[in-house]
């Protein structure tokens, strides 16, 4: 293999396209993603490992716990218009054997204690 000829294989059907767009969305979070992370990067929620913006097929989950099979979706005010494209994003994510929870933008911004517990009780299941 050259040296200077990067190999990587794509695994969940992404492509260069997702994998670009997932990069864009870490580096410009939502302020309520940003508080979230802030609260599971490093392992700080009972040892579980989350990763942000994870490419999985046509879709980007914006966190997923692949140990738990769990992923959690925020959904700011455009989610009132796009419901069937979050439907087919659930189904999606459902077909990759992951469970989906979903909370509001200001539900993570006004009431994140609770939020982190209902996290921690669907990574146990």
């Amino acid at each position: 293999m050259r040296p200077d000829i990067k190999r990587t294989t794509r695994i969940r059907g992404t492509t260069a396209e997702i994998d670009q767009r997932a990069k864009e969305l870490r580096h410009n979070p939502t302020p309520a993603e940003a508080v979230l992370w802030a609260r599971l990067r490093g392992h700080q929620l009972n040892g579980y490992k989350f990763r942000r913006q994870h490419p999985l097929g046509q879709f980007i989950a914006d966190f997923c716990c692949p140990a738990c099979r769990l992923i959690v979706e925020l959904d700011g005010p455009i989610h009132l218009r796009q419901i069937q494209r979050d439907q087919d994003r659930t189904q999606h994510f459902e077909k990759f054997g992951y469970r989906i929870i979903r909370f509001t933008n200001e539900r993570v911004e006004h009431d994140l204690d609770n939020v982190l517990k209902e996290i921690a009780a669907a990574c146990q299941h």
